[in-house]
């Protein structure tokens, strides 16, 4: 099966492409836009595609675990990394409490009403919920390089950087590190660096391209987990 566009990386590149298209009017001389709105442009460019990366992240991951759902899955085709990481995750708490106190009356109390409907362990069961899944996500969505590398871990994708590099040809990491020193000195510094037309439309085609890349190797591996039908590539 080809690869499609996840519809996670559709509604990414929209976006994109309505910066790009911003950024290519404020630039135009012609237009007469002043020099500090120029600036509002460019810098509001850097920081929604931040907050966009995280969206996309979060999407992607979640259509994931919600095809797995709807098409009735059974627990053999959850990323085996989140099958375990989920259930150690529901059960953190009660164990930090015991680790704490000692007190084994509550340890056991606390196990004995846990949910354990919810057990993706066996392989042959059927998908209970996949709310328990889905709350290992949002802890690693901002989009810095360890939060990416742990939050594809737990997607059975232990080496994402290494993989999107072999396709793209690119070091992505170096790309994200760039964007990112460029969005908190934007947040940090005073006066704000001035930016360029050229240089914040560069920086968006690149992270353009590491959304792609991304895209890409996630869909090998959703077709190779879970399935065809556990690729999201249209929101109806």
């Amino acid at each position: 099966m080809p690869y499609a566009k996840s519809a996670s990386r559709k509604e990414f590149d929209a976006i994109i492409n309505t910066f790009l298209s911003q950024i290519k009017y404020a630039s135009i001389k012609k237009n007469n836009i002043p020099h500090d709105i120029q600036q509002c442009v460019y810098r509001n460019a850097i920081f929604q595609t931040s907050a966009a990366i995280e969206e996309y992240l979060t999407s992607l991951l979640e259509d994931w675990i919600y095809q797995l759902g709807i098409t009735n899955k059974s627990n053999n085709k959850i990323p085996t990394s989140l099958r375990f990481y989920s259930q150690g995750k529901m059960k953190k708490d009660i164990y930090q409490s015991f680790i704490m106190t000692g007190n084994e009356s509550k340890f056991i109390e606390q196990l004995s009403k846990f949910d354990y409907s919810n057990n993706y362990i066996s392989d042959a069961k059927k998908i209970h919920s996949t709310s328990p899944l889905a709350n290992c996500i949002k802890d690693k969505k901002y989009p810095s390089k360890d939060n990416i590398i742990s939050l594809f871990k737990r997607f059975d994708i232990p080496n994402i950087f290494n993989l999107i590099q072999k396709r793209g040809k690119k070091n992505y990491k170096n790309i994200l590190s760039s964007f990112s020193d460029v969005r908190t000195a934007i947040a940090h510094e005073h006066p704000t660096p001035n930016l360029t037309s050229v240089d914040t439309k560069h920086q968006l085609i690149l992270i353009s391209d590491f959304i792609a890349k991304i895209d890409m190797v996630t869909y090998s591996n959703v077709i190779k987990i879970s399935g065809a039908d556990c690729w999201k590539v249209t929101r109806l």
